[in-house]
C-alpha cells in the first residue's frame, strides 16, 4: 500500500469518527421523537457521504457497513442505527494505517468467540471462519503496524500551526471590524464637534486603518491554499475508483494558479467528491460501451478564478444527462404536472436533479444513487455563499461547475435595509445599482419587468423574494434603489428600501433558526452594530420564480382564499404559513389536530395542511374528522413518515395530496394548493 493511501485512509478514519460523533445527539432526538425533516436530512447526508469517502480509500467492509447503516435511517430505525454506529466509530477507533483491525486475541477455551465487528456484521457480511487448525504455541506476534511516513511530531506539528495560523486570522479580522466601529464613532463625533483635536484624530485613524488593512490583508493570504493540489488529490481518488469498475479512464487536472482559503477547500472536498463519484459511477460507461468514443474515457477537473469567486469544473465525456428522462422522473415522482415539465428549460429541468431525493435510477447502486448526493452538493456549496450548474449533452458527458467566494472570511457586499432587516449581498453577483423610477416597467406574466440592458427584468421586492412577512412593496416605490443580478445569463432586479453602502464585511454563518429557510447562510457586523444576513443568490433566485408562479394569476379584487396550517413545529409551522403568505393567501395555524378542530368550529377554510404527528389529536384523527363533516374540503398532509401505508391510509380517510417533509419544495407545495382550490387569489 503506498504512502499517500496510507494517509487518505487516516484522514477518513479522523473525519469519520469526527462526523459521527456529531450527529450522535441528532440520532438520539430522532430516537426520542423530538426530530424534524431537516434532522433526518442531515444523517442521510452524512451517511451518503461516508459510504462513499469510505468506498474510495478501499475500506469496503466500512462501506457496506455506511449502507446497511442508511437502510435503518430510511426505515427510521434510530436504536438500530445508533447500535451500528456506536460498534462501526469503535472498529474506526481500533484500526491502523492501513485500515485494518487488529488481529483479536487468542479465545480461552470453552469461551464463546468474540463477536465479529460491525464492519463485517452489519452489512450483512458472513463473519470470517474459523482456523482450521489452532496457531502454534510459539507462533511470531503479529507485525506492528506500519508508521505513516511522516512522523507523528511532524504530524501534529503542522496541524498546529494551521489552527493557530486561522485562528490569528481570525482575531485580526475581528479586530479589524472592531476598530472600524471606533472609527465610526470618531467620525460621528467630528460632526457633532468639529474641534482641530478631533480632525487631526480622524486622519491619525484613517492612516492607522490603512496599515491595519494591510496587516490583514498579508494575514489572510496566508490561509490560500492551491486549488490544483487538491484537484490532484481527487485525480487519484477518481483513477482508483474507475480501475475498481473495470474502466478506463485519463483524468486531467489544470489548476490555473486559483488559490482559495485552506477551510473553504475543506469545505469543498465532500462536494467535489460527490461529483467525481457520479461521473466515474454514473456517467463514464464501461469500455465496450463507449459507442463511438475511445474505450479510455476523459475526466476533467479545472479550475480558475472568475473575479471575486473561483470556479472548479469537473467534466466527464461519458453518457451525459438525457432530459428526457429527468422530466419522466420527476413527473413520476410528483415534483411537477407533466404540463408543468413540457415547458421547463433544459436547464431548469438539470435544476430538478438537486432537489432532495431525486434519483432517474430505480435501483440505487451501492456508491450512489439514493438521490442525496446533489442535493448534499448544492446545500455544502451554497451555504459558501456559492453556487453549482449542470450542462450536458446526451451520449457524449456531463458538465458540473461550482462557484464559490475566493474569499469567505471576508468579502466585499453591496449593504442595503430592507423591510426593517440589514441585508448584504456579494458584490461580485451585482451587475448594476439603478434607480426604478429611470427605467421603464410593464405587467408580464408573474408581476412586473423592468426594462434593463437590452431586455426585460423580472422586478421583485428583496424582502418579498425572502419571505418575509409583511414584504413586497419596494418595488411600487418609483423613487426606490434596486440592485440588478445575473444568474446564468437572465437577469433580476431587486427592490430595496435604502442602500447602505458597498463594504468588506467578516462573514459568520448564520444561525440556522434565523436562516429564512436556508435562503440566509451568513451573518456580519457592521461599524454602527448592526447585524447583516447575506442571503446565498440562488436560493434567493428560486424563491423568486416560486413566488412569481403564486403570484401569476391577479386577484381582480377577488376574496383572498383561507388555508389552515396545522404543525406542532413552530419551525415548520411559521415557514409553510410565511410561504403560503407571499403566495397572497390568508394563513390561520393551529398547533395540533385538538386547536384546529377549535378553529374549524368558527366555519371551514378553502384548505387544510395538517401534518400526522401531533399531540392530543394526530393528523389522521383530525383527517377523519373533517372528512364526517365537510367531504369536500381539500386536504393536504404534510409529513415525514413516506411509507406505503401511511400513504394508503391518508388515502383511504380521503386526503387531497401527500407531501413528504424531506423532499418539501415550496414551488411545489404552491402548485399543489393551486391545483386544488384553483387561482392563488
Amino acid at each position: 500500500m503506498t504512502d499517500k493511501r496510507r494517509k487518505l485512509r487516516a484522514r477518513f478514519r479522523a473525519a469519520a469518527l469526527q462526523q459521527l460523533d456529531q450527529i450522535r445527539p441528532t440520532i438520539d432526538e430522532l430516537g426520542a421523537g423530538r426530530g424534524n425533516p431537516e434532522s433526518v436530512r442531515t444523517v442521510g447526508r452524512v451517511l451518503h457521504t461516508l459510504k462513499g469517502d469510505a468506498s474510495m480509500v478501499g475500506l469496503q467492509a466500512i462501506s457496506d457497513a455506511l449502507h446497511a447503516a442508511e437502510d435503518h435511517a430510511v426505515a427510521g430505525a434510530w436504536g438500530q442505527l445508533a447500535d451500528v454506529l456506536a460498534a462501526l466509530a469503535r472498529d474506526l477507533q481500533r484500526m491502523n494505517d492501513d485500515g485494518l483491525l487488529p488481529e483479536p486475541a487468542p479465545t480461552p477455551a470453552g469461551a464463546a468467540p468474540p463477536p465479529a465487528p460491525a464492519a463485517a456484521t452489519s452489512a450483512g457480511a458472513a463473519p470470517p471462519p474459523a482456523p482450521a487448525a489452532a496457531a502454534p504455541a510459539a507462533a511470531a506476534p503479529a507485525a506492528a503496524p506500519r508508521p505513516s511516513s511522516e512522523p507523528v511530531s511532524r504530524q501534529r506539528w503542522i496541524h498546529l500551526q494551521t489552527d493557530v495560523l486561522d485562528d490569528l486570522s481570525d482575531r485580526m479580522l475581528e479586530l479589524s471590524t472592531l476598530y472600524g466601529r471606533l472609527a465610526a464613532r470618531l467620525s460621528q463625533a467630528v460632526r457633532e464637534a468639529p474641534t482641530a483635536t478631533l480632525r487631526n484624530a480622524v486622519d491619525e485613524a484613517d492612516a492607522a486603518r490603512r496599515q491595519l488593512d494591510d496587516v490583514v490583508g498579508a494575514a489572510w493570504s496566508l490561509r490560500l491554499v492551491s486549488v490544483e493540489d487538491a484537484l490532484r488529490r481527487f485525480a487519484i481518488h477518481a483513477d482508483e475508483l474507475a480501475q475498481s469498475q473495470g474502466k478506463r479512464l485519463r483524468v486531467h487536472v489544470h489548476g490555473g494558479g486559483a488559490e482559495l482559503e485552506r477551510s473553504t477547500l475543506d469545505a469543498m472536498e465532500q462536494p467535489l467528491l460527490h461529483l467525481i463519484r457520479n461521473a466515474v459511477d454514473h456517467g463514464i460507461e464501461e469500455p465496450g460501451g463507449r459507442g463511438d468514443k475511445p474505450a479510455e474515457a476523459t475526466l476533467s477537473l479545472v479550475a480558475r478564478a472568475a473575479g471575486g469567486a473561483v470556479e472548479i469544473a469537473v467534466e466527464d465525456d461519458g453518457r451525459g444527462v438525457d432530459p428526457e428522462a429527468v422530466r419522466a422522473a420527476a413527473i413520476q415522482r410528483g415534483l411537477v404536472r407533466a404540463d408543468e415539465a413540457a415547458t421547463l428549460s433544459e436547464q431548469a429541468t438539470f435544476d430538478l436533479l438537486f432537489l432532495y431525493g431525486f434519483s432517474t435510477r430505480s435501483q440505487a447502486s451501492a456508491l450512489s444513487g439514493r438521490g442525496v448526493g446533489l442535493d448534499a452538493v448544492r446545500g455544502k456549496v451554497e451555504g459558501l455563499g456559492g453556487s453549482v450548474q449542470l450542462s450536458s449533452r446526451p451520449g457524449r458527458g456531463a458538465r458540473f461547475v461550482i462557484s464559490v467566494p475566493a474569499a469567505i472570511a471576508r468579502e466585499r457586499a453591496v449593504v442595503v435595509e430592507c423591510a426593517g432587516g440589514v441585508f448584504a449581498l456579494p458584490s461580485r453577483a451585482i451587475v448594476a445599482l439603478v434607480l426604478l423610477a429611470d427605467h421603464p416597467r410593464r405587467e408580464v406574466a408573474g408581476g412586473i419587468a423592468i426594462q434593463h440592458g437590452g431586455g426585460w427584468a423580472p422586478l421583485r421586492a428583496l424582502d418579498d423574494a425572502l419571505g418575509l412577512s409583511g414584504g413586497g412593496r419596494a418595488h411600487d416605490d418609483d423613487k426606490a434603489p434596486g440592485l440588478v443580478i445575473d444568474a446564468q445569463g437572465r437577469r433580476y432586479v431587486f427592490a430595496v428600501d435604502r442602500i447602505i453602502g458597498e463594504h468588506d464585511l467578516l462573514r459568520r454563518p448564520a444561525d440556522p433558526l434565523v436562516g429564512h429557510g436556508g435562503i440566509v447562510t451568513a451573518s456580519s457586523v457592521l461599524d454602527d452594530g448592526r447585524v447583516a444576513l447575506w442571503p446565498a443568490i440562488p436560493s434567493l433566485l428560486r424563491g423568486l420564480r416560486a413566488r412569481t408562479r403564486g403570484h401569476a394569476q391577479p386577484s381582480h379584487g377577488r376574496q383572498r382564499r383561507r388555508v389552515l396550517v396545522v404543525e406542532d413545529s413552530p419551525v415548520v409551522r411559521e415557514m409553510v404559513t410565511s410561504i403560503l403568505r407571499t403566495a397572497d393567501l390568508d394563513t390561520v395555524a393551529a398547533v395540533d389536530g385538538e386547536e384546529a378542530l377549535q378553529v374549524l368550529a368558527g366555519g371551514p377554510p378553502d384548505l387544510i395542511i395538517s401534518d400526522v404527528e401531533m399531540p392530543r389529536v394526530d393528523g389522521f384523527e383530525l383527517l377523519r374528522r373533517v372528512r364526517e363533516r365537510w367531504p369536500r374540503l381539500p386536504v393536504v398532509m404534510l409529513t415525514t413518515r413516506g411509507s406505503e401505508d401511511d400513504r394508503r391510509r391518508a388515502a383511504t380517510l380521503g386526503a387531497d395530496a401527500y407531501l413528504i417533509k424531506a423532499e418539501f419544495e415550496q414551488s411545489r407545495l404552491i402548485d399543489t394548493v393551486h391545483r386544488l382550490i384553483g387561482d392563488l387569489a
